[in-house]
């Protein structure tokens, strides 16, 4: 059967859809603050494991004495300390397991650290607000917390381990589910789960766009990446879009305007990322890129609208 390209029958959904979207969202309030030392369960997580030595503490300054090299992504997610212990398996040293736990800038910086490791294909491990669990390793984030937990030693603890671990780590961390409030403007019909990416600066590397969210999604079988910019107030997000404009002329590429009602579209051919559609919606641009017809991907801006509109 063929498959219609139309305007009106590409991605039309009801805007109650978009009403159960938003309002079946789990939301809370910030749980009380807590400090990174009181996270990781002493002297053990189970009567198996024992931390091997004392927990260690670092902060933006010596960071990198412990991660050389990753520091530079973890700072500019609001990073301010990360506390480290080793945990060793009674029944067998050649067990260990350490722990990583981050104390970042806000819930959508811990999400933003969290997501840059995310593997979708990943097993879910359902601790945190967001995990993953592999047969090396496992990684949560929690309220303002991002946790790696990692196989260290000759023998892999396993799983089971892990799970175990993260759990007592988690029950430290109080609060319930939550997700940062941001993931709702691209939970969108369409969007492949578990590939949002916050980017704290640059993003698509382009660093006029300062902030914001992406994610896979798939329009009419094709794949594509739908994004939003954070601007700091309307007029900020006007720039930022007269930026890329200007990145667009400069490169002489032909640019077009699509009104719909009282927004305008920008679609082009990015010299990245091919078919390219944009649209200021207050104090934020939303996007999608890698489409074959940008005219279709309109659909795609239209979902981000009406979810952003009903925060």
């Amino acid at each position: 059967m063929r498959k219609e390209a139309t305007m009106d029958k590409i991605f039309k959904i009801p805007a109650i859809i978009f009403l159960l979207f938003h309002f079946t969202t789990n939301v809370h309030a910030a749980p009380a603050e807590i400090s990174v030392e009181k996270t990781i369960p002493v002297p053990g997580f189970s009567e198996k494991w024992t931390l091997d030595g004392k927990i260690k503490a670092f902060n933006p300054e010596n960071l990198y004495k412990h991660i050389n090299g990753e520091a530079e992504l973890y700072l500019p997610y609001g990073f301010e300390a990360l506390n480290t212990g080793l945990y060793i398996s009674r029944d067998n040293p050649d067990k260990a397991l350490a722990v990583d736990v981050y104390k970042m800038g806000s819930q959508l910086d811990a999400f933003g650290i969290y997501s840059r490791y995310c593997n979708p294909d990943a097993a879910e491990a359902k601790i945190g607000d967001g995990s993953f669990v592999n047969d090396s390793q496992l990684m949560f984030y929690r309220d303002r917390f991002f946790v790696q937990l990692s196989a260290s030693g000759s023998v892999n603890p396993g799983p089971e381990a892990f799970i175990e671990c993260a759990k007592a780590i988690a029950k430290n961390i109080p609060g319930s589910y939550s997700r940062p409030k941001e993931l709702n403007f691209i939970n969108i019909p369409g969007k492949t789960p578990r590939t949002e990416t916050y980017i704290s600066q640059s993003v698509l590397g382009y660093a006029f766009f300062k902030k914001g969210l992406t994610a896979q999604a798939t329009l009419i079988d094709d794949p594509v990446k739908i994004f939003i910019i954070f601007g700091e107030n309307e007029k900020d997000a006007g720039d930022i879009l007269n930026s890329y404009i200007g990145y667009l002329k400069d490169a002489k590429v032909e640019l077009q305007s699509v009104k719909t009602s009282k927004d305008v579209t920008c679609i082009a051919q990015d010299p990245l990322y091919k078919g390219f559609a944009i649209r200021r919606v207050g104090s934020y641009l939303i996007g999608a890129s890698n489409l074959k017809d940008p005219l279709k991907g309109l659909s795609l801006l239209d979902a981000m609208q009406i979810l952003i509109l009903l925060r």
